[in-house]
């Protein structure tokens, strides 16, 4: 009686291992095909086109005096490589990615800081002519505060990231005296 139940254990067990098998193959056929059908019914997408802009960004061990003081000037500027989407105005979009986008963590462990994005400065406008880009922003919040190298790294950031297009000699900024000078 022994041998008999040890084999309808084992008859039993072998039948739900190939049940369980065919079910599983079934199964994966069934899903490879629906995925088939499904990728042959999806439209394709147009994501509209990208450039690779440098938006630069201040790593203070950069910038120290032989004394080891800290010089906030555009010698600790560091060019971080973004895309954004190519428009008719893609300088004003990447001064918008600069003044909107926090830095990225492994940037933040490269030693980069910024002091961006500030709650209440709002870009106005980027206008260019001649070699000259006129940008315009605005303080809502006061957010630019009235340490004088917070402002001129700041101030350099802008630039430098402005300064990257052929088209751009020269920044003025408005109203002129933006950042204290």
């Amino acid at each position: 009686m022994n041998y008999r139940f040890l084999c309808t254990v084992l008859a039993s067990f072998v039948f739900v291992f190939a049940l369980g098998y065919v079910v599983i193959n079934y199964d994966m056929r069934s899903s490879s095909t629906a995925s088939e059908v499904v990728s042959e019914n999806v439209e394709t997408v147009n994501t509209p086109p990208t450039q690779q802009v440098e938006l630069f960004y201040y790593r203070p061990l950069s910038d120290m005096s032989d004394a080891g003081e800290l010089q906030c000037s555009k010698d600790g500027l560091v060019a971080v490589s973004y895309s954004i989407e190519v428009s008719d105005i893609t300088i004003e979009n990447t001064i918008k990615a600069l003044l909107a986008r926090d830095l990225r963590q492994i940037d933040r462990h490269d030693g980069l800081i910024s002091h961006f994005p500030l709650d209440g400065l709002v870009l106005i406008g980027v206008h260019v002519d001649d070699g000259l880009a006129t940008i315009a922003l605005d303080d809502r919040k006061d957010a630019i505060s009235s340490d004088t190298c917070q402002s001129a790294v700041l101030q350099a950031q802008i630039t430098a990231t402005l300064k990257q297009f052929s088209s751009i000699n020269e920044v003025r900024f408005i109203p002129e005296n933006f950042f204290g000078a």
